[in-house]
């Protein structure tokens, strides 16, 4: 089947090339959720394995650094958004609590009950400082428990945040020939940097490999895509 990006409607070879680009760029996204233990990473890329996996650790971190400021902004309130300097506290607090994540020993659960202790102590002190009323306990408890299940796998914000990044991503990769770079999308501020530095270096990574191996690629991909049109389009006959 083909992917929602191609339309089998008056397909061309230009339609067939911007296809075959939408597929490979997928293919290239999907490398960065890739399950390394108990998958084989695709021959092609390889040599580059490692450098994938760097950047997908670095995107999981930014991930949960990303998560963990929405639902403090969203407890705390978005006054907090604009005092300078505490986006970039709460993000050093995150980094340095999660370092080793990818580590077999490596105590999720515990490192993100400190973090919402950490958190909840730096959005008091800076509440106080500017004159705001510190959280209650009640809202204290609610924030540590919104930050300890930020990595749950069905967390609806973290899966917010995801799909945002890998939509920036998405446009970043499709855009990474034109001078304009595409905008941030909504929630992703406060990492916005992070995001734009892992970008530049996937981007760069990935142009090498097509650079190399594209020739391949569309070559492979023109036979699918092109059964593909074909049969669709004998079902539309049909129809």
């Amino acid at each position: 089947m083909l992917p929602p990006h191609c339309s089998s409607d008056g397909a061309t070879g230009g339609a067939s090339a911007l296809c075959s680009t939408a597929v490979q760029n997928q293919a290239y996204l999907n490398l960065l959720e890739w399950d390394h233990v108990n998958r084989p990473f695709p021959e092609t890329v390889l040599m580059d394995q490692t450098r994938f996996q760097e950047i997908q650790l670095e995107l999981e971190q930014c991930l949960l650094t990303g998560t963990v400021l929405l639902v403090t902004f969203s407890s705390a309130g978005l006054a907090l958004a604009d005092m300078p300097g505490f986006a970039e506290k709460i993000k050093t607090i995150v980094k340095v609590l999660l370092t080793g994540i990818h580590l077999p020993s490596f105590n999720l659960k515990e490192s993100l009950a400190t973090t919402g202790e950490k958190v909840c102590a730096e959005v008091n002190t800076c509440l106080s400082q500017h004159g705001f009323t510190p959280l209650s306990a009640e809202r204290e408890t609610v924030l540590k428990g919104q930050i300890q299940v930020v990595a749950n796998s069905d967390n609806t914000t973290c899966k917010l945040i995801d799909s945002r990044i890998q939509m920036f991503l998405e446009n970043y990769l499709a855009s990474s020939y034109q001078k304009s770079l595409p905008a941030v999308p909504g929630g992703l501020g406060p990492i916005q940097k992070e995001l734009e530095e892992i970008a530049v270096k996937y981007v760069r990574l990935v142009n090498y490999n097509k650079m190399v191996f594209s020739p391949y690629y569309d070559a492979v991909l023109g036979k699918i895509l092109t059964k593909e049109e074909y049969q669709l389009a004998g079902k539309s006959e049909e129809s």
